[in-house]
């Protein structure tokens, strides 16, 4: 790389490095997630040729992690350093820890997976007798100056979990199923100009373990729903009240049961998995109560109750349909449970759960397909 002129701006490649240290918890009520992670950034400045020391009015590239949230966020950028005095190497290492912002999609819960985001904002670092005004950064993979950055990392590579860091036991409700980098910038089809930010995404794929809602919430309200079978040895005539009496018992215990896992999920604009089988519940207890009220009406019409006992009169043939009717609407409610979760079920048993290797494999090639350039105003 030529040393530039006086009044010419040198074009610098920057190389970008992440690594994410700990994720420890999902915040799900207030969309947060606590996490450390490190970034590094490496560059080659020309001028700098022959000095050991940073100066203090120079131009150095700087990034933001955007979707930060909370007071209680830390975020510290170490001292850059020259690592290769001859070459004009330098290296800018900085951590942050806190909470980020996710935007969580409830719709498959709680079979769902959401993706943890941290969005990677540049900015400059304005220095009053800096040549780099209106530079155009190219932001690279963490590669080629590995080596002369830090010659025993060992951990060359643009995006990693730290080693310390256990995918399989640091998030218990969850598993990791990828780790990617992604270019916003390509993506929304930005203009590129001094003026426009760089935006860059690493995105954690994780995957909800379900089985405890499968069984403490789900289950549980199938069979709150089951209990509506029972009407059928309630004569809809004679035990009507009866009847009433239980099938608003069971319809409360469902709405009790409701707000119990209302308070521990977020509220949402949509329907939830979830949701949608409360939401069936709910249906399958009014549409029984309202067949009794138009079985007790029907028999009321056609003289049933006044009909002589025998052995087989109208009153009881309005039994029989009555029964055949409840069976129809418990049916269809079981069937929809079935078709619902067992679909979603079967579908989370075929994913299997990446291991470290894996997701060391499959992240680096993402990155280096791309070479994402950006402009920034210094």
């Amino acid at each position: 790389m030529a040393v530039p002129k006086d009044d010419e701006p040198p074009t610098l490649r920057v190389e970008l490095k992440f690594c994410i240290d700990e994720i420890s918890s999902i915040d799900m009520l207030n969309g947060t997630m606590a996490a450390k992670v490190w970034i590094g950034l490496a560059w080659n400045d020309p001028r700098l040729r022959g000095k050991t020391e940073f100066p203090e009015n120079c131009w150095m590239p700087c990034v933001v992690l955007k979707n930060s949230a909370g007071t209680d966020f830390v975020y510290k950028p170490q001292p850059t350093k020259i690592t290769d005095s001859e070459s004009g190497q330098c290296y800018r290492l900085s951590y942050g820890e806190g909470n980020f912002a996710c935007a969580f999609d409830l719709h498959e819960y709680p079979f769902d997976s959401q993706k943890l985001s941290f969005v990677v904002r540049t900015i400059s670092m304005h220095a009053v007798n800096s040549k780099l005004k209106s530079n155009p950064v190219r932001f690279e993979n963490y590669g080629s100056m590995a080596k002369r950055v830090y010659p025993e990392d060992p951990n060359p590579r643009v995006l990693y979990f730290d080693d310390d860091f256990d995918i399989t036991q640091a998030l218990v409700e969850w598993t990791i199923q990828s780790l990617k980098l992604i270019n916003n910038n390509k993506i929304n089809k930005r203009t590129n100009g001094v003026d426009d930010a760089h935006l860059m995404t690493v995105e954690v794929v994780v995957q909800r373990e379900f089985a405890y809602y499968l069984y403490q919430l789900v289950m549980v309200l199938m069979m709150l729903s089951g209990f509506t079978l029972s009407v059928i040895k309630m004569h809809p005539v004679t035990d009507f009240s009866g009847r009433m009496g239980f099938v608003m018992t069971v319809f409360l215990s469902i709405v009790a049961f409701a707000f119990v896992m209302a308070s521990s999920t977020p509220s949402t604009p949509y329907l939830t998995v979830i949701d949608k089988l409360t939401s069936a519940s709910y249906a399958l207890t009014f549409f029984v109560g309202l067949e009794t009220v138009v079985v007790a009406l029907v028999a009321e019409f056609i003289g049933a109750e006044e009909e002589p006992e025998g052995a087989f009169d109208l009153i009881d043939k309005v039994q029989l349909w009555d029964r055949v009717a409840v069976l129809v609407l418990v049916g269809l409610n079981a069937g929809y449970y079935i078709k619902v979760v067992g679909s979603r079920v079967a579908g989370r048993l075929n994913i299997r759960d990446a291991d470290r290797k894996a997701l060391d494999i499959a992240v680096e090639p993402k990155f280096l397909s791309r070479r994402p350039r950006v402009s920034v105003s210094v």
